[in-house]
């Protein structure tokens, strides 16, 4: 049955209810709306409460088998898994995304899209259907984080309700669902679908994690831990009945996905413990923490970690593969007939495409994770003498797996079958197994399996756009129009000259004082209801009684009366402007303009003679063109050199040079550093060549600042030695390159040669050198120019090393790199070459003076409290004397603006 939600509820709700409903009338007619063919599982029946009872079709977790429902042996099974993976926001077609609304277009060049994959979707689900298969809609993670869209997760749960409103059965969490931290993941979880009144309720679509833990000591992961349990979003197992197929589902987190999701913590995923070692929260466990098992991931008491930082693979793997085993055995107990894995683990593709070719079975994987995980997990269950994993539904690593990759199990006999589906909704896979009876082992129906290419060539006619209009809508119209200033959260953006703090203090430039913004006056500075200055409590220094005969006298601004501005010439959008009694002009009335999100970002560093871009209808600020491309600018390459990544670098130096260092000792940039995990999509060619914001963004979208609570990452400055820069840059061409694809590096400013067949560098071990065999700066080059710059040798192998290695090199990156840097033995220094608090040398905890920073003893150096980005971002000045991060994705758009 089709289930109406209430129209102007739902854009309100996903359209950030906190912030009002836009008006809608420029909305296209949609048409009636007709049985979108979604299933039901996703809403309750209308007019009926929702109880958070399991569906019909679901198998109690009470561990024991069910009797009923189960087929007698001799009877045939199919089953068709429809599946995506690391969707990522990717909502609008791409790219330009310009060519894709407000009519969707119908060339091959555009891909993805909400609307695509619903027609694809519902088709594989019909094809399936029509042959008697059990069909299940699985998503592996990473659906948020991408794209303009993935902003509205901050106070609301869009991208949920999306594959909500898809259709999906069962889901996993992806690293990047923790990019907003678990409070933020919580929120998003809680709002993921619409209830019968058209009010947010809690995610009604199974989330699956078998190896998640929950902190004993910090509370950050409270709301996240509540919404755990056999009868909440978040499950360690799911057992349910699709028509006559019982599948047990289990659900993973990889190691490298944990590992590059900084913003988790406090919740951790699988970690070797030390059984010896036990806790109850992590002051028992100096220089880690403590760990609850994997069966009850809120226990109040548990084992220290071996390695917290997550950076030793070899030592955590094999509790991952226990994690996950555990959790199979449990699914294995209930009588399931399959077990499948919905994994954000991925796989590597280098080692999968090297074996192909030369012949080689998959088992012979050494670096893919979920490869790994299938052969582990079923050998891990030896002892038990049952199977193991009969199906990963695999995500992460964003690999497109044309057909499904068959992983023979020597020990069980089964085989297990592993697929994937890309990423951003470019295509979507489709998994067909049978057998002819209960008790043989599944066959892979091959010429049934497969992926199909969601592009422009698809039939939408057939897809009810009612609701997904009002999901896209309502958040493209929440980000042109709604203020992205907001009253009492203690900062201060355009529009506003002052803001209170949650606590009530003020937040006021010029040190508060009268005398450093008015001439003539003396005392505080107070803050209006509407954010401006209020300068009531100022008194003129000259002490001269002349404020009171309705004449304007120096230093007054008015007097009584007389009154010299309106509030339009002080560029306020109305209101009546008022004269305080000590005679300064009192603003409390005028009418201010607060711009939104998308304003504030295309009117950056905009140049005052330039008129500023405002919004003008739906899509304007979305799709505002900031230039354009005659060719395709690629997506990053696997450890390689590539254009997209040479130009993010590029841009954060260039703008980092020229607008955010006046406050620094040294205001020149060497060397900027990005890293191919950040690097999230290229800029293509499509119909019009438009590079617009929603493009741009969609190249640097990730992160959010932990101090503004803005979306994106800030970039941080600070300092290393030429030894400690070369160390840093041999991560790229040793893990980088050796098939971590996220760790690859791009720099500017610089120039680097690498030998890769050198052993990769080694912190551990002074024996080796690395594969850097020159490092020279290029600083005097343009940007954009790799060839006319004088080149400077920091280091040449071939040549005494480094010429100077207690030089100071002024260093840019993302906060996000800076987070790793730690964990990878590279300490942040200032200007005068001293660490950062955050990780210098430390005896005690006495010698830790970051907030919240402990000593490592083990290690003798500071961990934890504020992290040394914090106290090193990059800003710039606005309004009032305040100053904003400068966020990469806006070095990117000013950059783009200001090239040839």
């Amino acid at each position: 049955m089709t289930r109406r939600l209430p129209l102007i509820l739902l854009t309100c709700t996903v359209g950030l209810a906190l912030y009002g409903c836009p008006d809608d009338t420029d909305k296209p007619d949609s048409g009636p709306a007709v049985d979108a063919g979604f299933p039901d599982t996703g809403f309750p029946d209308t007019g009926a409460p929702d109880t958070g009872a399991p569906d019909s079709g679901e198998v109690p977790d009470s561990g024991e088998t069910p009797d009923a429902g189960f087929p007698d042996s001799g009877t045939p099974q199919a089953i068709s898994f429809i599946h995506t993976n690391d969707e990522h926001s990717h909502h609008l077609g791409f790219s330009p995304n310009v060519d894709d609304f407000p009519d969707l277009s119908t060339s091959a060049d555009i891909h993805g899209g909400i609307y695509r994959r619903a027609a694809v979707l519902k088709s594989l689900e019909q094809e399936a259907t029509a042959t008697g298969d059990a069909v299940v809609t699985v998503s592996a993670g990473d659906i948020s984080m991408g794209s303009l869209f993935h902003i509205a997760n901050l106070v609301q749960g869009p991208d949920y309700i999306a594959q909500t409103l898809l259709g999906y059965d069962v889901m996993t969490l992806g690293n990047h669902e923790f990019d907003f931290g678990p409070g933020i993941l919580a929120s998003m979880i809680s709002q993921g679908s619409i209830g019968p009144t058209g009010t947010p309720i809690p995610l009604r679509v199974p989330l699956v994690v078998s190896n998640i833990r929950f902190s004993m000591s910090s509370a950050e992961d409270d709301a996240l831990a509540a919404l755990y349990g056999p009868e909440q979003p978040i499950r360690r197992t799911w057992v349910r009945r699709f028509g006559e197929v019982t599948i047990g589902f289990v659900g993973v987190m990889g190691l490298d996905a944990a590992l590059v999701a900084p913003f988790k913590s406090p919740v951790m995923f699988s970690l070797a413990v030390n059984d010896a070692a036990s806790c109850t929260g992590d002051a028992d466990c100096p220089g880690s923490v403590c760990v609850p098992p994997a069966d009850d991931p809120t226990a109040a008491a548990g084992k220290c970690a071996l390695d917290s930082s997550g950076f030793d693979f070899a030592t955590n793997f094999p509790a991952l593969v226990a994690d996950v085993a555990s959790a199979v055995a449990e699914v294995r107990a209930q009588g399931v007939d399959i077990v499948v894995a919905v994994s954000h683990a991925g796989i590597n593709d280098q080692e999968v495409a090297t074996l192909q070719a030369m012949g080689l079975g998959l088992e012979n994987a050494v670096a893919s994770e979920e490869i790994l995980l299938a052969r582990g997990v079923d050998m891990a269950l030896t002892q038990a003498n049952i199977p193991g994993i009969d199906v990963i539904v695999g995500g992460h690593s964003h690999s497109v797996v044309p057909a499904p990759m068959v992983i023979p199990n020597a020990r069980s006999g089964i085989n297990t079958y592993i697929v994937q589906a890309g990423d951003y909704g470019r295509y979507v896979g489709k998994l067909r197994l049978h057998r002819d009876d209960v008790t043989l082992p599944w066959t892979l129906d091959a010429e049934a399996s497969g992926l199909t290419t969601v592009d422009g060539t698809v039939n939408t006619s057939g897809v009810d756009r009612f609701f997904l209009d009002q999901l896209v809508n309502g958040v493209m119209d929440a980000l042109e129009q709604a203020p992205i200033a907001q009253a009492n959260d203690g900062l201060v953006f355009p529009g506003e000259q002052c803001d209170r703090r949650p606590d009530g203090s003020l937040v006021l430039p010029a040190g508060g004082l009268c005398e450093n913004v008015i001439p003539g006056f003396i005392g505080n500075l107070g803050c209006h209801a509407n954010r401006q200055l209020d300068f009531s409590g100022c008194v003129m220094a000259t002490g001269l009684p002349s404020c009171g005969d309705t004449t304007i006298n120096v230093p007054e601004q008015c007097d009584g009366a007389t009154i010299p501005l309106a509030c339009t010439d002080l560029g306020y959008t109305g209101g009546n402007m008022a004269c305080a009694a000590n005679c300064t002009l009192d603003v409390s009335a005028c009418t201010v303009r607060f711009p939104s999100l998308l304003e504030t970002a295309l009117n950056f560093q905009r140049p005052e003679t330039e008129a500023p871009i405002v919004y003008n209808g739906r899509g304007s600020l979305f799709f505002h063109a900031l230039g354009t491309t005659t060719f395709d600018v690629g997506e990053r390459q696997a450890s390689n050199e590539s254009n997209i990544l040479n130009l993010v670098a590029d841009a954060d130096r260039e703008i980092v040079n020229t607008l955010g260092l006046q406050d620094r000792k040294e205001p020149w940039i060497d060397v900027a550093v990005v890293a191919n995990g950040v690097v999230r999509d290229g800029l293509f060619l499509g119909e019009t060549g438009a590079l617009t914001t929603a493009d741009l963004f969609r190249v640097v979208p990730l992160g959010i600042s932990p101090q503004e609570r803005t979306p994106g990452y800030t970039l941080v400055d600070f300092y290393l030695t030429p030894p400690e820069l070369k160390a840093a840059l041999e991560v790229g061409v040793g893990v980088g390159y050796d098939g971590a694809d996220s760790f690859w590096l791009g720099v500017s400013g610089a120039r680097v040669e690498y030998d890769p067949s050198l052993p990769a560098f080694d912190p551990a071990n002074p024996t080796t050198t690395g594969r850097i065999t020159k490092l020279e700066l290029n600083y005097k080059a343009q940007p954009w120019d790799d060839v006319n710059g004088i080149l400077e040798p920091i280091f040449d192998a071939n040549n005494g090393g480094f010429p100077d290695p207690t030089r100071r090199l002024h260093v840019a990156t993302n906060l996000y790199i800076d987070l790793f840097a730690t964990g990878l033995g590279i300490c942040p220094r200032d200007y005068y070459l001293d660490p950062l608090p955050n990780c210098a040398p430390c005896t005690t905890d006495l010698d830790c003076t970051a907030p919240g920073g402990s000593c490592n003893t083990l290690a003798g150096v500071c961990q934890g409290g504020e992290p040394a980005a914090f106290s090193i971002r990059t800003t710039v000045p606005i309004d009032g004397g305040f100053r904003q991060e400068l966020k990469e994705f806006l070095a990117l758009l000013a950059y783009v603006r200001r090239l040839p």
